[in-house]
């Protein structure tokens, strides 16, 4: 009302006519002071001119809406300015004036409201010169470039847009608007999760729309959806704290601190750094989730006051918030082992860090944590059963009942979660546990039961290692005390029982003779070529002997490596023209630096200039730079820079990361293999090996980068391909194989994968055996949307061979008898072959539409395919499909007039008045 904005000026010391000067002039000073401080409130409270668009978020959502409405918030910026509409209830006089004011908020002592300040409305002023208010029957403006221009409203009289409270913002001339869209355009959907009201935001920018809901599911659960954004559910858990006094909470002995726990609507965790909100996003530390509490915050809202304790109590409540969402993680099957992800770790800030803390501390307290027996234990009573420690079942070798704490459920993924778990104390088994758990099964009988050899051989490997990890002699007295070692008979021995043993498959010459005579000379001739004695183990049969392949089977790596050193110039010859004992070498597995087993022929010698490459495995040799060592490169083991050495090390990046690569560094790595081995392919004849090794192995990697390839297949994990799986070009269509020659790909490597790995380029018959594909793939039933995406995109790549090639082969007739025309039938959309009973529809289909219901049509092309009507029918002119029958060709259409015949008047004089015009240019025309 213009009574109200009228009476508002006055108190303002405004539209005084006549007034004592004195009085005026003092009236006239204390504004001017104002008008200071409020363009220096202003243009100070934030370091962010945009902030003011979360002042207006934070407005909307303490506003009270109809029953029957959405509360939703618009926001339009344009060429003419920034609109800003909200489907609340409207102002009232109260309103009006704490808007007309410095510090009179509605909202202060209120728990549940974002605005306590009283200020944030002014924010708008940082990128507006004028600001319209329209809501129910007020309407006035505040024009910053008047005096007192941010509070003294102007009465405009404009009426209000029913149903809505608008702000409508004239910018300022130096507000950069691409940049304040940027900033509309970066508001999160989060944004809605902790509001109270608030539950829609409409953008409009420049034209373009996007919209932001939150949708309740399940008790706890809700659903965040927006334009171009991926759906992602959150389980919402509260908690609330008992709070001291506070100033700026006057009255409030309790507060909710609430988690919102982000997963993608397959409810796998979504891990990456959340805000910490205080109705609206305030900062980020860091944690895994997100928080909303009512902190305290500065003036700015961009900073949490850490040093008050209303602050610090909330924070405290995190932990036991947190705890409340792992009792539904529990209860839930998608995430009772996923939940881990969800832990707080590496958080350094100073203020949020002890809650991180607490939640460490308070989970190694309670029972949370899964064993194999079906029970949930302390973290302290639990142990990490490793692999080498399982059977062939996975199951493990010690029973659970005689070691001390329990195996934690192999449900777990303790590959990704392993850091979280040692923080928390879950280890995995040590060898000495492992040790004392054998010793109390030789205690009760329940070694000597065993007769699973699978069993044994497991764990005399685990025995073994011994040798290689460098344990204390103490236990390796344990392990000779037990009776472990299966014999003839089902008797068991110990390892330090002195008792008759079956003789060894290689008999040794006895150590006395190098006592009484050297070994030396004419000596060692004699018994070397005259009695035929091996110095070394021997080659029979271009095969290794059995005691050769028995001492590489029971020596470990440093052993095996000396061995061949010292006895190479014995059967190294011998070896070379031997490939098929090269082959048994190369093959052996070593322990390398990687802490991997791996053939020999994969590994390398770490001398100087290999040691850039840090992460390659590298053999356990004292002296590396001694050239005693390059036989070993007869072998296959790499010692320089070459292209094995590049091959080399792209099969090892495959073993290591065999889903995906774990980084865009490692991606990079693999690029440069490849590079390398283009460059390099020819050197030393390596081209051979090469190949057979591409052959052999799966070593093209895909990263998830090219997600878009092939065509519409989604690509959520790199994947490791085989020279089988790839082509270098193709057809659009083409799912069965991977195309590496387009630009998304690895255009610049033509010459590594088509002329030296033999990469084919894509015959046009793919195209037959991708729809071949396909129909096998949907039968009888019905298509699913993306097949019947693919149906057409393959359609349409039909027709582009055909416009290229008037005659494309032979694969063309066959294709015509294949099932490849998706069309729409009662039961649904289904394939069928060209010689089946189905029409093509007219190009506007409105014939389609009209008989849809009663003969089957060939479909239209999906909005997102590739494909258009226009391109189909010019399938069906070509020489090969033009026999298929036209809906337009084959209704007949008639018109019948129904009811009595009325002659249209108006519509009669219309055409009579343009009688002189038709005479005028059909004479025209005749003359011409």
């Amino acid at each position: 009302m213009a009574s109200l904005i009228q009476s508002i000026r006055r108190n303002q010391g405004l539209d005084f006519v006549s007034l004592d000067p004195n009085a005026r002039a003092t009236i006239q000073h204390l504004r001017r002071n104002l008008e200071n401080a409020l363009h220096n409130l202003s243009e100070n409270l934030y370091s962010k001119s945009t902030h003011f668009i979360f002042e207006l978020l934070q407005n909307a959502d303490d506003n009270s809406y109809p029953q029957d409405a959405i509360p939703t918030l618009h926001i339009e910026l344009n060429e003419q300015g920034m609109a800003i509409r909200c489907n609340e209830e409207g102002f009232g006089e109260v309103n009006v004036r704490a808007i007309c004011s410095i510090g009179e908020s509605t909202k202060q002592n209120q728990s549940g409201y974002i605005g306590e300040k009283g200020i944030g409305f002014k924010s708008v002023f940082t990128v507006a010169d004028v600001v319209e208010v329209r809501s129910r029957e007020y309407t006035f403006k505040f024009d910053k470039r008047e005096e007192l221009g941010m509070i003294a409203p102007i009465w405009i009289g404009t009426p209000a847009e029913y149903g809505f409270t608008s702000f409508h913002l004239t910018l300022s001339p130096d507000v950069n608007a691409q940049l304040l869209a940027t900033h509309i355009d970066d508001i999160k959907p989060t944004l809605l999760l902790f509001l109270r009201r608030l539950r829609s935001i409409q953008l409009r920018i420049s034209g373009r729309n996007r919209v932001f809901e939150l949708r309740n599911l399940t008790p706890g659960f809700v659903r965040l959806e927006g334009t171009g954004l991926p759906s992602t559910e959150y389980l919402i858990v509260h908690y609330e704290a008992r709070m001291a006094a506070e100033e700026k909470r006057n009255g409030i002995s309790r507060s909710e601190v609430t988690i919102a726990f982000p997963m993608s609507t397959s409810r796998k965790p979504i891990i990456e750094a959340q805000d910490v909100h205080a109705f609206l996003p305030v900062q980020s530390f860091g944690l895994p989730f997100i928080v909303q509490g009512d902190f305290l915050t500065a003036s700015s809202r961009e900073g949490i006051l850490i040093d008050r304790p209303w602050n610090i109590t909330l924070r405290d409540a995190i932990s036991p918030a947190f705890l409340r969402g792992v009792e539904r993680f529990q209860q839930l099957p998608d995430l009772q082992f996923g939940w881990l992800q969800y832990i707080p770790m590496n958080i350094s800030d100073g203020f949020i860090q002890p809650a991180q803390s607490s939640i460490i501390e308070e989970l190694k307290r309670l029972p949370v944590f899964l064993c194999q027996d079906g029970a949930r234990r302390v973290a302290s009573s639990i142990t990490i059963l490793p692999a080498e420690y399982k059977n062939s079942n996975d199951a493990p070798l010690i029973p659970n009942n005689y070691i001390k704490k329990y195996y934690l459920s192999s449900r777990y993924d303790t590959s990704r979660d392993r850091a979280i778990l040692q923080k928390l104390g879950i280890i995995n088994m040590s060898f000495e546990e492992f040790m004392d758990g054998l010793q109390e099964m030789d205690g009760d009988g329940s070694l000597q039961k065993q007769n699973d050899m699978d069993w044994y051989n497991r764990v005399c490997s685990q025995l073994r290692l011994l040798r290689t990890r460098g344990y204390p002699d103490w236990l390796r007295r344990r392990i000779s005390e037990l009776q472990i070692i299966p014999l003839l008979a089902n008797h068991q021995w110990k390892p330090s029982l002195v008792q008759r043993l079956r003789s060894s498959k290689a008999l040794f010459l006895h150590g006395d003779y190098e006592v009484d005579i050297p070994v030396t000379g004419p000596w060692q001739d004699f018994l070397l070529n005259s009695l035929k004695l091996n110095i070394s183990p021997r080659i029979v049969n271009n095969a290794l002997s059995p005691e050769f392949k028995d001492l590489l089977a029971d020596s470990d790596t440093p052993t095996i490596l000396s061995f061949l050193g010292q006895c190479w110039y014995d059967f190294g010859p011998k070896l070379e023209k031997s490939p098929g004992c090269l082959e048994q070498l190369r093959s052996i597995q070593v322990y390398a630096s990687d802490s991997m087993y791996r053939r020999l022929d994969a590994c390398f010698i770490g001398r100087k200039n290999l040691r850039s490459f840090s992460d390659l495995p590298f053999l356990p040799l004292e002296d590396p730079e001694n050239k005693c060592w390059d036989f070993l490169g007869t072998l296959g083991v790499t010692f320089g820079v070459s292209s094995i050495l590049y091959l080399n090390k792209l099969v090892a990046l495959s073993e290591k990361y065999p889903v995906e690569v774990s980084s865009e560094e490692k991606e990079l790595e693999v690029h440069e293999c490849y590079q390398q081995l283009e460059a390099r392919f020819e050197d030393n004849d390596d081209s051979g090996r090469i190949r057979t090794k591409f052959q052999e192995r799966p070593l093209v990697y895909v990263p998830s980068s090219f997600a878009s390839l092939p065509m519409d297949v989604a690509n959520t994990h790199g994947r490791w391909l085989s020279l089988a799986s790839v082509v270098w070009d193709g057809p659009r269509s083409m799912r069965s194989k991977f195309p590496l020659g387009r630009k998304e790909c690895y255009p610049n490597l033509k010459k590594l994968f088509c002329r030296q790995l033999n990469v084919p380029i894509c015959s046009e018959d793919i195209l037959l055996q991708e729809m071949l594909l396909l129909v096998s793939e949907c039968r009888d039933a019905p298509m699913s949307d993306d097949q019947h995406r693919q149906a057409h995109d393959i359609l349409y790549d039909v027709n582009a061979v055909i416009s290229k090639k008037p005659g494309p082969g032979n694969w063309l007739s066959r294709f015509r008898d294949v099932p490849a025309f998706p069309v729409q039938t009662a039961e649904g959309i289904k394939l069928m072959r060209f010689t089946d009973d189905f029409y093509v529809p007219d190009r506007t289909r409105k014939l389609a539409r009209l008989f849809e219901a009663d003969v089957p049509i060939l479909t239209v092309p999906p909005s997102d395919s590739r494909g258009s009507l226009s391109r189909l029918l010019e399938l069906f002119s070509s020489e090969q499909f033009k026999d298929v029958k036209h809906l337009e060709a084959n209704v007949t259409r008639t018109v019948e007039t129904v009811g009595e015949r009325t002659p249209d008047t108006t519509c009669s004089d219309k055409f009579v008045e343009r009688i002189p015009y038709i005479r005028r240019s059909v004479a025209i025309f005749y003359f011409l």
